[in-house]
Formats: C-alpha cells, sequence, structure tokens
C-alpha cells in the first residue's frame, strides 16, 4: 500500500480516543500530516506514536511481557506471535535488550 493511500485509509481504522484523536488534529492544524512515515515529527506515523506509544504504555507491555505465559489451549506459534506483537509494541525498531 503507498504512502497516500495509508493516508486516506487511515480514520476508518482509528476507533475510540485514537479516532478522536484524529479527528481533532486533522480539524485543529491546517498542516496534518500527508506522509506516513517520513523521517520528521510531522509525519502521520511519528505523532501517532508520540501520542500513544507513552513511556507509561511501554512500561506496562514490558510488564505484560514479564508475565506472559502460553495459555493451555494456545499454539506455541499463537504463543510466539503474541510475544513478538509485545515485543515490536515495546521496541518497534527492534532493537531488543539482550535478555528478550
Amino acid at each position: 500500500m503507498t504512502e497516500a493511500r495509508r493516508i486516506t485509509a487511515v480514520p476508518a481504522y482509528l476507533k475510540g480516543i485514537a479516532g478522536h484523536w484524529y479527528e481533532q488534529g486533522k480539524a485543529n492544524h491546517n498542516a496534518w500530516p500527508q506522509s506516513w512515515k517520513a523521517n520528521d515529527n510531522n509525519s502521520f506515523k511519528t505523532r501517532f506514536l508520540n501520542q500513544f506509544r507513552t513511556n507509561t504504555q511501554i512500561m506496562a507491555w514490558r510488564q505484560q511481557l514479564a508475565i506472559w505465559v502460553q495459555g493451555p489451549n494456545e499454539t506455541t506459534i499463537q504463543y510466539a506471535d503474541d510475544i513478538k506483537t509485545l515485543l515490536k509494541k515495546i521496541d518497534p525498531n527492534e532493537d531488543y535488550p539482550a535478555e528478550y
């Protein structure tokens, strides 16, 4: 999917607080992001991560990862996918500490 398509499609996927944040931002900013992940502070991805990937949220995800156990009906593949999802939330650049 192209960056332009992502920018036009993203509102359909944002619900609740994220949807409200998007609508408020679009209404209040003449320079709302036109790029998805450009290496600047005005890209959608940068703004979104700055808003929702806070230190408090990262610590909550780390705590969740530390106590995560495989469920009795969860396959190994599902368990590994869940761990990968948490790790990606904690560190989207995949610069994980050695203990992970």
